[in-house]
């Protein structure tokens, strides 16, 4: 059941939020506001966070009614969720974004430990002017401390993303200096300091960078699969194995979900999830069998009538629609929009379906992203061409970091 909220008074800039003591309380706040409820239907599926959806309400009638909130259940979780945008789909149709909002959504998940105060809500408008009546003295030094040896180069990060050398003079720190970073962002300031959160001794000289080479399969390379019965081949699976990685134990994705084997959540598939996890450290085998389960059963089964009434004849076109359904949800292809109206219209023109395919959600938040278009210029080839990458699988750690890669049959693991 999803559930669009009227008028709520907060938004995603968190300037100003209501806590609760109890999920009773939080519970009986939202059912003040008006609302709509939505029933998912049985194929709809959970909503996997950083997605749209769209339902079936008039643009202009949403508008003024003033939606500007979300929640649903994903069978595991309440999600709160701000709506950032509204986009017009058709007379009947609009397209919903959002963001999830994690002060609601994880309330009762988290204790806050002891911390620093960056920021509080006061009853005066300076807490600076105010005279408390301390007679404080005059500042006396009684010890001075050396947290650092001056005579080397230090690397700085603050707030562990931005990267900053310290320049040191005689002991004298002379100057900062900002070193290239893939992503800078505000500082933590207080009162115009900047606080570092750690520092570390830079080398003389450092390895020379090491790259991975992507390789590419030939045409023809499609091998096993029944499409007809919503079963993806092994050149798809291997194709989504390699964007995906391996993960033996569980980590949190990028998104905070908790991901084991080749992307199998709790939140998505908490039973399964829960006994891979009971036996971790997993092996490569056990868990590329059970995804491969997942994918057939969860996207294969529910495109493959969708996919022929589009008009698709071929095991590569089903698994690059399989690949799509998998990374931006089965909406994306059991719903009506520009690329499954361009596929029905004529699955074999190249010339208009690929400009539509390979900027098919590729943004998350406003911001488009490398990997996803990449992703689908290479999902045009396989539907078009035959023609599948070949990634090498990445082996994720329990932090989320990647630890090598899998050697298992020559690199590609257990294949179907």
């Amino acid at each position: 059941m999803i559930r669009l909220i009227k008028n709520y008074p907060y938004d995603n800039n968190y300037d100003k939020t209501k806590l609760f003591s109890t999920k009773g309380k939080q519970t009986e706040f939202f059912n003040s506001f008006d609302s709509i409820f939505i029933d998912e239907g049985e194929d709809e599926g959970y909503i996997r966070e950083g997605e749209t959806f769209i339902v079936e309400y008039n643009y202009d009638y949403l508008v003024s009614q003033g939606v500007n909130y979300v929640i649903w259940n994903n069978g595991f979780n309440d999600l709160f969720c701000f709506i950032i945008k509204k986009e017009y789909v058709s007379e009947e149709l609009t397209r919903i974004y959002y963001e999830i909002d994690v002060l609601q959504t994880f309330l009762f998940k988290f204790t806050i430990g002891r911390s620093f105060i960056e920021r509080k809500q006061c009853t005066i408008s300076e807490i600076t002017d105010f005279d408390e009546g301390l007679d404080i003295g005059e500042h006396q030094i009684v010890s001075v401390v050396s947290s650092l040896e001056k005579q080397y180069k230090w690397f700085a990060m603050f707030n562990g993303i931005k990267q900053q050398q310290l320049i040191f003079t005689n002991n004298v720190l002379t100057g900062v200096v900002d070193l290239p970073s893939p992503t800078l962002k505000p500082l933590t300031i207080i009162d115009g300091i900047q606080y570092p959160l750690h520092f570390m001794q830079l080398k003389e000289s450092y390895p020379e960078p090491t790259f991975t080479t992507i390789e590419t399969g030939g045409t023809g390379g499609v091998v096993g699969g029944d499409w007809s019965n919503g079963i993806l081949s092994a050149t798809g699976f291997r194709f989504i194995k390699g964007y995906e990685g391996f993960a033996p134990s569980k980590y949190q994705d990028s998104g905070g979900f908790w991901t084991i084997a080749y992307g199998v959540t709790l939140h998505g598939e908490s039973d399964i999830y829960s006994q891979l996890v009971s036996e971790s450290p997993i092996s490569e085998e056990r868990g590329a069998r059970v995804s491969y389960e997942l994918k057939n059963k969860n996207y294969g089964a529910k495109i493959v009538n969708r996919c022929k009434e589009l008009g698709i004849l071929s095991q590569c076109q089903f698994d690059a629609l399989c690949s799509l359904a998998y990374n931006s949800g089965v909406g994306s292809i059991t719903l009506d929009n520009d690329l499954t109206r361009a596929i029905k219209l004529d699955p074999t023109n190249e010339s208009v379906i690929r400009p539509i395919w390979e900027n098919f959600k590729v943004s998350s938040n406003g911001e488009q992203l490398s990997g996803l278009v990449a992703r689908r210029k290479q999902e045009c080839n396989m539907f078009f061409n035959k023609e599948f990458e070949i990634r090498k699988i990445s082996i994720i750690d329990s932090n989320g970091g990647y630890n090598g890669y899998i050697s298992d049959n020559n690199g590609d693991g257990w294949l179907p």
